[in-house]
C-alpha cells in the first residue's frame, strides 16, 4: 500500500497523526477482530511500523486508547442529569436517555469491537459493563424505584428481579445494533418507547408484587 502523505509534502502534526492512528485502529479492529497485528495496522494506515510504535509502544497501549475513544469517551455527563430529573415522568426520562444512548452504541465500530473483544477474552467488554452498571444501571433502578413508590434503599444492591428487568431494556437497545452490524438484518427505526414500556410494565408487575408479598408476610 502506498504511504499517504500530507498535502504539499508537509509532515503531519503529531496530535493529528496520533488521532489518525487511533481512528484507523478502531476501524481495523472492528473489521478484523483483535488477532490482527500492529504491522498489518501500520500497512493499512500507510505508515512504517516503527512510526506506529513511536505513538503506541505496545499493542496493549493502543487497545487502551481504543477503549477510551470508543467506550469511555462516549458516555455523556448530561445523561445522569436527565435520568435524575424527577420533575419529568420516568417514562419520558428513560426514552430520552435510551434514544440518545442508542446513537452512541449502535454504530458499526462500537458494536463489533464490543462483541469481538468479548470473544477474544479482552477486558474491554467487562470494563465497559462494570462502568455502565456503576454509572447508569444503578441510577435507572433508583429512579424506577422512586417512580413506583418503592423504598429507595440507595445502598442496597440490585435484586435479581431488578437486574433481569433492567438488562431486558438495556440489552434490547444493544441488540438493535447487533441486528444491523453483525447479522446484517434490515432494521426499521428502533422503537425505544416500546422497550421502555415493556420494562416499566414488568417493573410495576414484578417489583410491586414483590413488595406487597414482603409486607403481607412482615
Amino acid at each position: 500500500m502506498a504511504r499517504r502523505r500530507s498535502p504539499a509534502g508537509k509532515r503531519m502534526d503529531p496530535a493529528e497523526r496520533e488521532q489518525q492512528i487511533v481512528q484507523a485502529a478502531i476501524r481495523f479492529f472492528a473489521d478484523h477482530g483483535f488477532s490482527g497485528t500492529t504491522r498489518e495496522l501500520a500497512a493499512r494506515i500507510g505508515v512504517v511500523h516503527g512510526l506506529l510504535y513511536r505513538y503506541f509502544p505496545t499493542k496493549e497501549a493502543l487497545l487502551e486508547r481504543v477503549y477510551q475513544e470508543v467506550f469511555f469517551g462516549r458516555l455523556k455527563p448530561e445523561w445522569i442529569a436527565w435520568l435524575k430529573d424527577r420533575s419529568v415522568p420516568i417514562r419520558e426520562r428513560l426514552v430520552r436517555f435510551y434514544t440518545d444512548y442508542a446513537t452512541q452504541v449502535q454504530t458499526y465500530e462500537w458494536v463489533r469491537i464490543y462483541l469481538l473483544a468479548g470473544i477474544a477474552g479482552l477486558d474491554i467488554t467487562s470494563r465497559y459493563r462494570a462502568l455502565v452498571r456503576k454509572q447508569i444501571i444503578t441510577v435507572v433502578v433508583a429512579e424506577t424505584r422512586d417512580a413506583l413508590g418503592l423504598p429507595a434503599d440507595e445502598d442496597a444492591p440490585l435484586s435479581e428481579v431488578e437486574e433481569d428487568l433492567i438488562y431486558v431494556l438495556h440489552g434490547g437497545v444493544l441488540f438493535l445494533g447487533i441486528r444491523r452490524w453483525v447479522y446484517r438484518s434490515p432494521m426499521r427505526r428502533p422503537n425505544i418507547g416500546r422497550l421502555v414500556d415493556v420494562f416499566l410494565a414488568g417493573a410495576r408487575e414484578l417489583l410491586l408484587h414483590r413488595l406487597d408479598k414482603q409486607l403481607s408476610t412482615a
